[in-house]
């Protein structure tokens, strides 16, 4: 009697690795929960877009980002902030710094009036399973 182990070859593990991932996208596909939020194309704060605005930002409209406040600083987002105001007449950009963001937005997501810019970073970043479910 002869046994013979054939060896699995890592170009036969791939392949089954990506085919079973495959499977699991197309099952997890259907889990998925419609959105339930406002559609960004009928929405009435959203301005025409184009190259100067990509995302629609509304003549005179204010827009509040909080940034975690690490080791890069939040000067790229002040930085940003400015060059839209100067883009967008009469718009006003207000960046925050935080560096617990978890702990400072939680409260606001709670409440219904979470920023419109986020920067979830640090150690103490919001999960984001719970800004799913908020």
């Amino acid at each position: 009697m002869t046994t013979s182990l054939s060896s699995l070859h890592r170009r036969d593990f791939l392949r089954g690795g990506l085919a079973a991932a495959a499977l699991a996208a197309t099952g997890l596909a259907g889990c998925a929960a419609s959105g339930t939020g406002p559609d960004p194309a009928t929405s009435s704060a959203a301005g025409p877009t184009s190259a100067e605005n990509p995302f629609g930002l509304a003549a005179n409209s204010s827009t509040e980002a909080v940034i975690f406040k690490g080791g890069y600083g939040i000067e790229y987002a002040e930085f940003a902030g400015k060059a839209m105001q100067t883009k967008q007449a009469g718009s006003t950009i207000k960046v925050d710094a935080a560096t617990n963001i978890a702990q400072t937005l939680q409260p606001r997501f709670v409440a219904g009036n979470p920023p419109d810019v986020i920067d979830n970073s640090g150690a103490g970043l919001i999960a984001i399973n719970t800004i799913r479910d908020q």
